[in-house]
């Protein structure tokens, strides 16, 4: 997973799809809600947010990470990109009361504002 990501010229050139098979493989040799929850993200830019909050809804992946940080960072952050702006910002509020990291505090706060700022 580490080579795909570094053999890519840019962020647009990554070969997501290629990811996205890679962590479905390890998940099923390695079942864990952490590996389930990066392979939401890669499917995600590989085919769509929608795509990677199908993988993030999934019952046994919320209940494992229904109070960790990263899940709702990676939630906003879809949200966001599938244009619900309001749901993204409650996700945001939902993982800046998880977590006690000021510097990861701050960033979460500005993305917030950013959304208050547009009218979500």
């Amino acid at each position: 997973i580490s080579a795909v990501h570094s053999e890519a010229s840019s962020f647009e050139a990554t070969d997501w799809q290629e990811i996205c098979l890679l962590y479905e493989r390890l998940h099923e040799l390695q079942p864990s809600p952490i590996i389930a929850l990066n392979q939401s993200v890669a499917r995600s830019f590989a085919d769509g947010p929608a795509a990677g909050l199908a993988v993030l809804e999934q019952q046994e992946v919320l209940d494992a990470l229904g109070n960790y940080q990263p899940y709702y960072v990676a939630k906003a952050d879809m949200l966001s990109r599938s244009g619900n702006t309001q749901l993204a910002a409650e996700a945001y509020r939902r993982a800046m009361h998880l977590t006690e990291n000021e510097v990861e505090l701050a960033h979460l706060e500005a993305r917030l504002a950013a959304f208050e700022r547009d009218g979500a």
